[in-house]
Formats: structure tokens, C-alpha cells, sequence
């Protein structure tokens, strides 16, 4: 046992361990690089609250006595390996200490020898369960403290939040995650990447974003026995091959890159800073996205792209999106959104060619009836992201940033996150699909101009056959030489050439 309460480590703590360790709150979030303590730090939290009772008090209050704790890993697999090589090899007492009154623990396994439980003599019980279980596994639980390790989804979330609600009431109800981010769940994104913005999720929470760099010493002020600047620099950051690889393994920030449904986009190629003398004279496209009112709804968005003349640039300049009210609901009726787009195209100076969501027909109703011109959008979802996509691999589309721009984070958080595995009602879209419609109603060409990057070598000699059937050098079939096997050969390969 040490002085900073830190029993049962065998290594010094980094600085954003530490205060991991000591916040008594009730939600905490670590989104990490790889392979840096994250899991750890969980696991000396929890086992150190399991066995002091003399800590219960800072962290449960004065008139709580805790009894359950709930630890959660990705599948039975991974949880297996983790306490045996963690738990068990490295952090849980050992020896004689295991029949100790006050640090002393069992473990208990379920019919396939998997870990169901670790009871400790101060009468804590952690109870081990998985993502890959259902929802129910956790039903008729009143739970004290939650560890997750690794990203947890969000029918689990939803699930954790009720069974520590009432032990939260009383002042328990702990719950800790830490994670590399690969799943793109809008909940987490807004809790980490939206922190200081009016849709933050759980403003309140512990929240640390932990990069290599926050490991270079520790909370002492001693050097890390791990980490150097030159390790990260020459050595690990290398080993990734991907921009996004990077952000996520050495800065430990939100990335998702896998199953996304705006799969091409890149943050780092299809960005630009504001430049307005760029799109000066270019047409522009608008698309209209109506979204949905509701407490589930969906907010109305508006996109705005600058084409140029031949149609293989686009530049997306400015995007609004309705903000909903407190209540969760959404005021804008589609008489708004139309005053709302007059106004827009009024401030930007604006004759644009406009596309609206035809399944708000009073949309198109009402600007028929204004004579105000805007059509039905190409609503065709796999044309539309198709092109996109396409748009966005060839560095066709590029979304504006910076002052001066109009374009809101929201966009760029869409393209980053949203999932192919999403129902589409469930998918928060809204700028993409204004965007879409934009981009779908534009006679966009597609061009090679960045995919196509490898010089052309000059060819050697041409074989007899490419030159008979290309008719480049002398015709063949004029050499002065006999008739023979070559000649054959020559004509059966033009013949199935010509077949092909």
C-alpha cells in the first residue's frame, strides 16, 4: 500500500493515469493510443476499490457499501487471456495473500470454464460479462461500479445506464470505459471529439484523449523506462501506413476507417482551408435535406457546393443545419427551411441551381407556388455515395475549412463516422445527404488525374503480332520470307484478338 493509494501497482503511473485513478466521479472516458496502460490503470482501479474499504467513502460516499462491480471485455476470448495474464500473473494477490481476511479472493468459472466471477473477502464481487452476450445477461442488476474495457457498444450503453441508475442515486453508480475508437458510434464521437460544443455528450465526465507523447514521463516527473520522443518518431510511427492508423494508434483520437459508408473520404486530402477568389465565378449547387421532426427526428441541413466549368472540381463552401431545441424536438417546418434557404442565398449572393428532398412535398409545393426555382434530387443512395466516394478518391470534392467558411464540424464528423452497418432512420446523416443531393443533380466527371500517378515507361520493340494487328511498323505480311509456322501463329493470334 502507497501513500498516493495506489496498492496493487507494480509501476509508477503516468500523469493521466493518476488522475484516472483518483476521480471519483460517476462516467470516465479514455480514448488511448495502443499499448500504453489503459487497460491497466481499469484494472488497478477497480481491484483497489474491491479490496480497501477504507476507500469507499471518497469514491461511493459515506453511506454506501458497495457490493457489485461489473467488468466487460469485447468476448470470452479476450477475457480469458486477460486474466490469466493480467489479473491473475500480474495484479491479484498471490500466495498466501489469497486466504488473506482482508486481500483475499476466488475465482469462479461458468460451465465452459470461462470466468464468471471474482469474489473478494471485503465482500465485493466482480462479475465478468461480454459484449458478444445479450443486453438480459445484465437484467435485475443493481450495479456499483462498471469497468469496460475497450469500445462498448451503445445497446450495452443504454443497458449499463439503467442497471447503475439507482445505485447512482445513493452516490455509486461508477462507470469507466477505456477504448481505441474503430466502431464510429455518434455517442462516443460526441463525448470525446465534440468536447466545449453545444451537442457534447456527458460535459461532466472525466474525459482524456491520451497520445504517446503523454507518456514520455510520469507523474513523478521521472522518465518514462518506455517511451522516448525518438522511439515514437523513428520507430513506432512509421510502422502505420495510414494517416488515420496514426491519429488513432499514436494520438489515441476517434477514428474510424472500417465499414464506413463515406469510405474514401480523407480528412487530410479532402479539406482545404477557405479560399474564396478559388470558386469566384463557379456555378453552384444546393441540396435541401428536410429531415424529420420528432424526439428520434432527424434536423433539416442545407449544403452548398461550387462547381467549376468543366465539372471535375467541387468545392462544398458552406452547410447549415438546424440545431434542435432542448426539449429534443425539432421546430423547423418546411415553410422555415424555406425561408431559412432565401435567406442564405440572399446573405452568400447567390443564383444556384437547387435540389430538395422530394418526399417534402409541401417544400416543393410552397416554392412552386412563390416561383422560386428548385427540382426533385436524384435521391438514388448508391448513385449518390457511389459518386461521392469516387469525388472524394480522385480529390475531386473538397470540403472548406476554416474562417470564412460555412461549413460546420457536422459534415466532417458524418463522413468519419458514419456506418454502412447503421440502419438508415438510425444514421446520422443529415449534411451528407444535403450534401448528395447536391453532388447527385451535377453532371460531375469523373477523372483520373490523382489516381493516375504511375509515369508510363516507353515500351521496347513490338512483338510481330502487335505490330500485324496495329499496323504500326511494316505490314508483316509483305516480308520478303516464306510462308511458314510464324505466319500462322501471327494470323491465329490477330484472328482471336479480333474475336476478343
Amino acid at each position: 500500500m502507497n501513500e498516493d493509494q495506489s496498492a496493487c501497482s507494480l509501476h509508477p503511473f503516468y500523469t493521466w493515469q493518476q488522475d484516472f485513478y483518483r476521480f471519483s466521479g460517476r462516467l470516465a472516458f479514455i480514448t488511448a493510443a495502443n499499448q500504453i496502460g489503459k487497460s491497466s490503470i481499469l484494472i488497478i482501479k477497480m481491484l483497489n476499490l474491491a479490496m480497501r474499504p477504507e476507500l469507499w467513502p471518497s469514491y461511493f460516499g459515506a453511506k454506501t457499501k458497495p457490493s457489485l462491480f461489473l467488468y466487460l471485455y469485447p468476448d470470452s476470448r479476450t477475457g480469458s487471456t486477460e486474466f490469466y495474464e493480467k489479473w491473475e500473473k500480474v495484479y491479484l494477490p498471490k500466495g498466501e495473500m489469497k486466504k488473506h481476511p482482508k486481500w483475499g479472493w476466488k475465482v469462479e468459472f461458468d460451465k465452459q470454464k470461462q470466468v464468471e466471477a471474482i469474489r473478494f473477502n471485503s465482500g465485493i464481487t466482480i462479475l465478468w460479462r461480454y459484449y458478444t452476450q445479450k443486453a438480459s445477461s445484465m437484467q435485475a442488476m443493481s450495479i456499483d461500479f462498471v469497468g469496460a474495457d475497450e469500445e462498448l457498444p451503445e445497446k450495452l450503453w443504454d443497458e449499463i445506464m439503467v442497471r447503475t441508475s439507482a445505485r447512482a442515486g445513493l452516490g455509486s453508480g461508477l462507470v469507466a470505459t477505456v477504448f481505441t475508437a474503430t466502431l464510429g458510434q455518434d455517442f462516443l464521437y460526441r463525448t470525446m471529439e465534440r468536447q466545449g460544443e453545444d451537442d457534447e455528450k456527458f460535459p461532466e465526465a472525466f474525459k482524456r484523449q491520451v497520445s504517446l507523447y503523454d507518456c514520455l514521463s510520469y507523474a513523478d516527473g521521472t522518465p518514462s523506462q518506455i517511451f522516448t520522443k525518438e522511439r515514437i518518431e523513428n520507430d513506432i510511427i512509421p510502422m502505420y501506413s495510414t494517416d488515420n492508423e496514426i491519429k488513432r494508434r499514436v494520438w489515441g483520437r476517434f477514428i474510424k476507417d472500417s465499414g464506413l459508408l463515406y469510405g474514401e473520404f480523407n480528412q487530410t486530402l479532402n479539406t482545404e482551408t477557405f479560399d474564396k477568389d478559388v470558386i469566384e465565378g463557379w456555378q453552384v449547387y444546393v441540396g435541401i435535406d428536410y429531415g424529420s421532426g420528432g424526439v428520434h427526428g432527424h434536423p433539416s441541413a442545407i449544403a452548398f457546393v461550387a462547381v467549376d466549368d468543366t465539372f471535375t472540381n467541387a468545392k462544398c463552401f458552406h452547410i447549415w443545419k438546424n440545431e434542435k431545441e432542448a426539449t429534443g424536438y425539432s421546430r423547423t417546418t418546411q415553410a422555415d427551411l424555406l425561408k431559412k434557404y432565401l435567406e442564405l442565398i440572399k446573405t452568400l449572393n447567390i443564383e444556384p441551381h437547387t435540389y430538395y428532398d422530394w418526399h417534402a412535398t409541401d417544400l416543393g409545393i410552397i416554392a412552386l407556388r412563390d416561383g422560386i426555382n428548385m427540382l426533385p434530387a436524384n435521391k438514388n443512395y448508391e448513385h449518390g455515395v457511389g459518386l461521392m466516394n469516387s469525388l472524394f478518391r480522385t480529390r475531386q470534392l473538397q470540403i472548406y475549412t476554416g474562417p470564412g467558411s460555412g461549413c460546420t464540424s457536422d459534415v466532417i464528423q458524418e463522413m468519419q463516422t458514419v456506418s454502412t452497418e447503421t440502419l438508415k432512420k438510425n444514421r446520422k446523416d443529415d449534411c451528407a445527404d444535403a450534401l448528395r443531393y447536391a453532388l447527385s443533380s451535377c453532371p460531375m466527371r469523373i477523372t483520373n488525374k490523382v489516381i493516375k500517378v504511375i509515369e508510363k515507361k516507353p515500351s521496347g520493340p513490338k512483338c510481330k503480332r502487335m505490330r500485324f494487328y496495329a499496323g504500326i511498323d511494316r505490314d508483316p505480311m509483305t516480308e520478303e520470307k516464306e510462308w511458314g509456322e510464324d505466319m500462322d501463329e501471327m494470323l491465329d493470334d490477330a484472328a482471336q484478338l479480333f474475336g476478343d
